[in-house]
């Protein structure tokens, strides 16, 4: 089934802008959550803040922290996790980067997810749309 997500409207500058979110799934240690992360292409893995980890009940583990570095120069300690996704109603494990400070978006990336989905990005309808891999390669383009 093909899931269709919504771009989400919000102010940065004093202008409108809008950017892909999704809603997906997260489960790990009997805990479950609901997270609406940005949609990012360009990210490698998926990203979480501490308080969501937190309610997963994930456990800090110094010989696993590493530092993650995007855009720019700063870097965040993160810890790396297997958790169950769920997109829709495809439901898979997915390696997330679990930071150890607050101030980062969710951030949906591309490692055990896109391998899932043809993911569209219809700028001009404002939306996005995962179409789980078996239902794309029956697909004629």
């Amino acid at each position: 089934m093909i899931v269709e997500f919504k771009y989400r409207t919000e102010k940065s500058r004093g202008e409108v802008v809008y950017r892909p979110a999704a809603e997906v799934l997260l489960e790990a240690n009997g805990k479950k959550l609901l997270i609406s992360p940005y949609i990012d292409s360009g990210a490698d893995i998926t990203l979480i803040p501490k308080s969501a980890g937190e309610i997963l009940n994930l456990k800090l583990t110094k010989e696993a922290m590493e530092e993650l570095s995007g855009i720019g120069e700063r870097k965040v300690a993160v810890i790396y996790k297997m958790v169950k996704m769920t997109v829709g109603e495809e439901i898979f494990e997915c390696r997330i980067a679990w930071a150890l400070i607050e101030e980062v978006p969710p951030i949906l990336g591309r490692k055990d997810v896109f391998e899932h989905f043809a993911v569209l990005f219809q700028e001009w309808d404002k939306k996005i749309l995962f179409i789980p891999k078996a239902e794309f390669t029956e697909l004629t383009i």
